[in-house]
């Protein structure tokens, strides 16, 4: 798409993805549970919107920027980070103290260390986690949320993100809108 997202999202009790992900399990067909885990883009628009649901009836907020990636290309690990840390700041000045920060391990090991140099003088290093989605409910559901909003700035047909997004509208509290001149 024409958009580089990065999504967080800031929650008190960590058991709440988990507590969400299994209620939605249990009334799942079995194709879905097959898979240890969950992803938006595998999902379908009622088990999106059940997932969306269950987060949002607990204190949760979320903070997003949409980056216009042209004339840059989204590979860029430098633009990457500097999105990250900024968005980052941005949480740290609301939540305050921040215990972990949980990334989808997407990264090879080099690239993590390279990347964990983008925070050091927000967090401390032992802070940033980088974690396996299918073993970790709160990446799961931060694929759900970052699903969301690809699927508003990247794609023609809106209509599902349209209704997931009205959702979440309620907990996202801060969002930077990158756009670059072409």
């Amino acid at each position: 798409g024409d958009y580089f997202l990065v999504t967080a999202y800031v929650v008190e009790d960590m058991s709440v993805a988990s507590r969400c992900l299994k209620v939605i399990r249990q009334n799942l067909k079995k194709q879905y549970k097959k898979n240890g885990e969950l992803k938006y883009n595998n999902s379908s628009p009622d088990i999106r919107r059940k997932i969306l649901t269950c987060i949002t009836k607990h204190d949760f907020q979320v903070y997003y920027s949409a980056y216009e990636k042209h004339p840059l290309t989204c590979s860029q690990l430098h633009v990457k980070g500097g999105i990250f840390s900024a968005l980052l700041r941005k949480v740290c000045e609301d939540a305050g103290c921040v215990d972990a920060v949980y990334i989808d391990k997407f990264l090879k090991k080099s690239q993590e260390e390279v990347f964990t140099q983008y925070f050091a003088d927000i967090l401390s290093v032992d802070c940033i986690r980088y974690v396996d989605s299918q073993r970790c409910p709160g990446i799961q559901v931060a694929d759900f949320l970052s699903g969301t909003l690809n699927q508003l700035y990247n794609k023609p047909d809106k209509a599902d993100a349209d209704v997931c997004y009205a959702i979440i509208k309620q907990n996202v509290i801060f969002f930077i809108n990158i756009i670059t001149n072409n």
